[in-house]
C-alpha cells in the first residue's frame, strides 16, 4: 500500500501523482521500478489506478500499464 508518507517521501500532493509517475516510469522503460511502483498498489489502489487510467487523458498508455497490472496480480 501507498501511503501518505510515501508520497510525502516522492514529494507527492496526491496519488494522481504518484500514478503520473508510473506512467512516466514506463515510458522511460524502467521495468524494475515500474513493477516496483505498481507492487506497492493496495487492491483499492490497483482500482484507483484503473480508474485514473480511464479517464481521456491516459488513453494512449492505459491499455499497456493495465496488462502489466493484471500479469503482477496474478503472480502474487
Amino acid at each position: 500500500m501507498v501511503f501518505k508518507k510515501d508520497l510525502k517521501d516522492y514529494e507527492f500532493d496526491c496519488m494522481a501523482e504518484y500514478f503520473e509517475y508510473i506512467l512516466i516510469t514506463k515510458a522511460n522503460g524502467q521495468s524494475k521500478q515500474l513493477r516496483s511502483l505498481i507492487e506497492k498498489l493496495s487492491n483499492s489502489q490497483v482500482i484507483e489506478f484503473s480508474q485514473w487510467l480511464s479517464e481521456p487523458h491516459n488513453k494512449d498508455e492505459q491499455v499497456a500499464v493495465l496488462n502489466l497490472i493484471i500479469e503482477i496480480l496474478c503472480e502474487k
